[in-house]
C-alpha cells in the first residue's frame, strides 16, 4: 500500500523557509508609526521591542539570529543614502555580534557599534545588518539594550531601541475541528488553544503559523493575519498579548478554512512562536517566501475593518480540546467518496512471448470528475494466469515499485498507465488473470460500489514464437541423440576389447 505524498512540501521544510521570510513586515510596523505622507523623515520599521536568543547549552546552543528591520527615505525623496548606527556597547556578556552584512562595518570589533550605509527609496527596504547569538557565560534572563539610529542627508534622524534577552519563550498548541468530517465545498472550523510552556515571558506577544495543502486555505481574513493563497497555503497571525509562563489561552472565535469539493484528506499544521524569537518570520524581513507570493499576487493582508483575533484565559487547559504539542497536526477529513474501479481486458499472446499488461484503474468523484486526490490509498493486486510468470514490474530509479509473491504482484495505487511484464510459458485452456483493488484502512476511498473493484482477464494464446519452437525441437531431439551416441560408444568399446585380445593371442 502506498499513500500518495502531498504535492506540497513537508511543513518542516517550509517552516524553515518561513523563519527567514518577509511575512512579518506588517507586525513590525505595528511597533512604530510610519511617517505621514509628505514627511521627509527617514522611516524605521522595527526592530521589535524585545529580541530573544537561544541560551547556550539548550536546544539552540550557539544558534545565530538575524537582527533585521526596515528603513525608507520618506515620501517624495527618491533614492538616497541612509546611514544607520546600531549601538552594541551594552551587549557585552549578553550577546555576540557576527556575520556583518556587506553594507556594514564594525567599530571597536563590533563591541561598541555597527555602522551601515544603505541606498533606499520611499518604500521601506528590509535590511539585516548582522546576526546575534547568546554570549558565552550568559544565562537565561540576561538582558541588554540595543539602539538603532537612522539618518539621511538632511540630518533628520529616527531612533528606536530594543531589548535583547537570553532565553526564548516557548509555546505549545492544541487544535481540533468542530466536526470530525467536513462537507465538500464547505467550511472547516478550527478551535485553537495556546499554552506558554516555557519559563520566559513573551513581551511582544505571539504568532501562529497555519500551513495547509490541497487548496485548503483560511477563508476569512482577520485584521492581524496575512495569508498565501497558493498551494500549499500558509497563514500568519499575530496577537499582542501572550499567556504568562504556564498559562493557557483559547481563541474567542474559530478559524474558518475553505474545504474544496474534490478532497478526502489533507493535514493542517499549527505552530505557535514568540514574536522576537528565533523562529519569528519577522526577524528576516527580506526572505523569499512572501516576496515571491506578492510577486505572483498570492499574498493577502488583513484589513483594518476585518474582525480581530482575540484570546481569553483558559482554565480548562488540555482537558477539553485535545493534547498540547509543539507543532500539532490536524487532519481535515471530508464526507465524500471516490469510486475506484479496475479496467477489464482480454490478454492475447503466443507461447514464449512476453507481453506488457497495463495497470488500469479509474477514480471517479460523485460529480463525475476524475481528479486524483492526495492521501487516498489503495493497493493494486494482479494474479498471473496459470502457465505464465510476471518477469517485470514498474521501477523508480532502478528500484521495483511492486512486490512479487509467487504468481501475485502488489503495487501501490497511483501507477495507472504503468505496465507489468508477463511471460507466457505454455498454453493452459481457460487460464485467466485477476486484477483487484484493496483499499487502505487508514485512508480509504469510501468506495460505495465494490463490484467494480476487481476484474477477470482471460488469456487467449494462439501460436508459438519461433524461438520457443526451436527450443522445443532441440529439447525433443536430445533423448534420441543421446541414445544413438550411447549405442555407438558401446560398439566402439566392444571392438577395442576384441582387438586387444586378438593381439595378445598372436603376439602381434
Amino acid at each position: 500500500m502506498r499513500i500518495r505524498p502531498r504535492v506540497h512540501a513537508p511543513c518542516a521544510v517550509l517552516c524553515a523557509a518561513l523563519a527567514g521570510s518577509a511575512l512579518a513586515l506588517p507586525q513590525l510596523s505595528s511597533a512604530v508609526a510610519a511617517p505621514k505622507a509628505g514627511e521627509d523623515a527617514v522611516t524605521l520599521v522595527g526592530p521589535q521591542s524585545t529580541r530573544y536568543l537561544p541560551e547556550r547549552g539548550g536546544d539552540g546552543d550557539g544558534e545565530q539570529s538575524r537582527f533585521g528591520f526596515a528603513i525608507g527615505a520618506g515620501e517624495g525623496k527618491g533614492k538616497q543614502r541612509v546611514s544607520v548606527r546600531i549601538d552594541t556597547g551594552k551587549l557585552s556578556r549578553v550577546a555576540d555580534v557576527g556575520e556583518l552584512g556587506k553594507d556594514c562595518r564594525a567599530e571597536g570589533g563590533a563591541k561598541q557599534a555597527v555602522t551601515c550605509s544603505y541606498s533606499v527609496g520611499a518604500s521601506a527596504r528590509a535590511v539585516n545588518p548582522f546576526e546575534l547569538s547568546a554570549a558565552r557565560g550568559s544565562e537565561a534572563g540576561d538582558k541588554a539594550e540595543v539602539t538603532v539610529t537612522a539618518s539621511a542627508g538632511d540630518g533628520k534622524k529616527v531612533r528606536r531601541s530594543t531589548d535583547v534577552v537570553v532565553g526564548v519563550p516557548r509555546f505549545t498548541a492544541s487544535a481540533h475541528f468542530d466536526k470530525k468530517r467536513q462537507q465538500p465545498g464547505g467550511t472547516a472550523r478550527l478551535r485553537l488553544k495556546v499554552r506558554a510552556s516555557g519559563e520566559v515571558p513573551a513581551a511582544n506577544g505571539f504568532g501562529i503559523r497555519l500551513h495547509s495543502g490541497d487548496d485548503v486555505s483560511l477563508s476569512a481574513t482577520y485584521r492581524t493575519c496575512g495569508k498565501d493563497v497558493g498551494v500549499p497555503s500558509t497563514a500568519l497571525c499575530t496577537l499582542d498579548k501572550a499567556p504568562r509562563p504556564g498559562g493557557t489561552v483559547s481563541f474567542t472565535r474559530p478559524l474558518d478554512f475553505h474545504v474544496p469539493k474534490h478532497l478526502l484528506y489533507t493535514p493542517l499544521d499549527v505552530d505557535a512562536y514568540a514574536i522576537g524569537g528565533p523562529d519569528d518570520p519577522g526577524l528576516d524581513p527580506d526572505g523569499e517566501f512572501v516576496r515571491n507570493s506578492k510577486r505572483y499576487d498570492n499574498w493577502r493582508e488583513g484589513r483594518p475593518g476585518d474582525p480581530a483575533l482575540e484570546t481569553e484565559p483558559d482554565a480548562e487547559g488540555a482537558e477539553k480540546g485535545g493534547r498540547f504539542e509543539k507543532s500539532p497536526r490536524e487532519w481535515i477529513k471530508v464526507d465524500s467518496h471516490v469510486d475506484v474501479s479496475v479496467a477489464h481486458r482480454t490478454l492475447r499472446a503466443k507461447e514464449g512471448e512476453t507481453i506488457g499488461v497495463p495497470i488500469r484503474t479509474r477514480e471517479r468523484w460523485p460529480d463525475g470528475s476524475t481528479e486524483s486526490p492526495n492521501y487516498m490509498a489503495y493497493t493494486y493486486r494482479f494474479t498471473a494466469p496459470e502457465g505464465t510468470k510476471v518477469v517485470g514490474v514498474p521501477e523508480d530509479s532502478g528500484e521495483p515499485m511492486c512486490e512479487t509473491h509467487g504468481p501475485t504482484v502488489s503495487c501501490p495505487g497511483g501507477l495507472d498507465g504503468e505496465s507489468l511484464s508477463l511471460r507466457v510459458d505454455r498454453k493452459v485452456p481457460g487460464a485467466h488473470a485477476k486484477a483487484e483493488v484493496r483499499h487502505s484502512a487508514e485512508f480509504p476511498a469510501h468506495d460505495p460500489g465494490r463490484a467494480n473493484d476487481s476484474a477477470t482477464m482471460p488469456l487467449k494464446v494462439s501460436g508459438v514464437t519461433s524461438q520457443l519452437r526451436t527450443s522445443r525441437a532441440v529439447s525433443a531431439a536430445l533423448p534420441w541423440g543421446a541414445g544413438v551416441a550411447g549405442v555407438l560408444a558401446a560398439g566402439v568399446a566392444y571392438w577395442l576389447v576384441r582387438r586387444r585380445k586378438a593381439r595378445a593371442a598372436t603376439g602381434f
